[in-house]
């Protein structure tokens, strides 16, 4: 039996708030050269390109093929395949063998009293909410970073990806210190010690994601197709509902389940806002991990990732079937598109 003893250290929000201060520092620095080093540079898009008839072939392309391949098998396949055949195993130091199988795990992990199933709730709704809230936000930013020449384009710019270098842990740090404020309980303001902190820590840590994906997909959308519909008198609200919003409608829905799909594995910031008595995925298993329980954690953490491939690929099927005719109209603008460029 392997025995584990568990040392509580004192919390000192002094010295986190001096190692965040370091880390916000170095990220600050290099966010400058990257500003300094593209001063001047304009953000363009091609939205169409020619393609040539015969594709060339890199030289050493086997070599080059089995190097890839080589490499996602140590990096990723090998750990996932090692932690799916621990979840079947009665007792970790048996080692893969017949009758060390079992499903017990499983049947542990689904039982009614397990604590996966309210973390599921907590999780899977952290989730949405902060899917929601940074696919709202991501739009307009990436709308304005795209389409507008407004003054405070580069500062958006700018704080679109502070968040996305920034460690989840500083943010969630921060997020203490402002949130946990005397003034704010005076008056009532009781987001710390919920799980508001955490939907919006985790919606701030997701917005740089769902703006870069979401000027991927508005860059496929010429602004000419915007001035057109203002020159006949459409508002904005207007030409964001009937022309960008359908054709960008593949990266609203690749941006929402991106940022749902992070949000549900989020370690740093749920272990650090988790309130009491509000479980959540990343700290159940986490726990038993620590008090050496593989087999259990491995077990939820293979139903976990397969409830959350299910959920994505579940709406990408529903989006598509409800909203077919908007998939129609953003294809019939891209073959457009190319027949002008063309």
């Amino acid at each position: 039996m392997i025995r584990t003893e568990i040392q509580t250290v004192p919390v000192s929000f002094e010295g986190a708030a001096v190692l965040a201060a370091v880390l916000v520092s170095m990220v600050a620095v290099a966010i400058a050269i990257q500003i300094r080093v593209m001063r001047g540079g304009g953000r363009d898009f091609l939205t169409a390109s020619a393609a040539p008839s015969e594709r060339p072939q890199p030289r050493f392309w086997p070599l080059l093929s089995i190097a890839t391949f080589a490499f996602l098998g140590l990096a990723i396949f090998a750990p996932l395949g090692t932690s799916l055949s621990v979840s079947f195993m009665a007792s970790y130091g048996g080692g893969l063998n017949w009758s060390n199988l079992t499903l017990a795990n499983y049947q542990d992990v689904l039982a009614s009293g397990s604590a996966l199933l309210p973390a599921l709730k907590n999780s899977f709704g952290i989730a949405v909410a902060a899917a929601i809230i940074s696919l709202v936000i991501g739009f307009f930013a990436a709308y304005l970073l795209a389409y507008s020449g407004h003054r405070l384009r580069r500062f958006i710019d700018v704080a679109s990806m502070v968040t996305l270098a920034v460690p989840g842990i500083v943010l969630a740090v921060g997020y203490i210190f402002w949130w946990n404020q005397r003034w704010m309980a005076d008056l009532g303001i009781q987001v710390y010690g919920s799980g508001w902190a955490i939907v919006l820590c985790s919606a701030a840590a997701s917005v740089p994601i769902a703006v870069r994906v979401l000027l991927g997909a508005m860059s496929q959308t010429p602004g000419s197709f915007l001035a057109s519909a203002a020159l006949q008198g459409a508002g904005i609200w207007t030409r964001m509902r009937a022309i960008l919003i359908p054709l960008t409608l593949t990266g609203l829905l690749s941006a929402g389940l991106a940022v749902f799909a992070t949000s549900v594995f989020d370690l740093a910031i749920t272990t650090m806002l988790q309130p009491p008595g509000f479980p959540t995925i990343p700290v159940v298993i986490d726990e038993h991990f620590r008090t050496v329980e593989y087999e259990w954690a491995t077990a939820a953490t293979v139903v976990v990732c397969l409830i959350t491939a299910s959920v994505i690929v579940a709406v990408r099927l529903s989006v598509r079937s409800l909203f077919r005719a908007y998939f129609e109209i953003a294809e019939g603008g891209r073959k457009q598109e190319r027949r002008q460029t063309a």
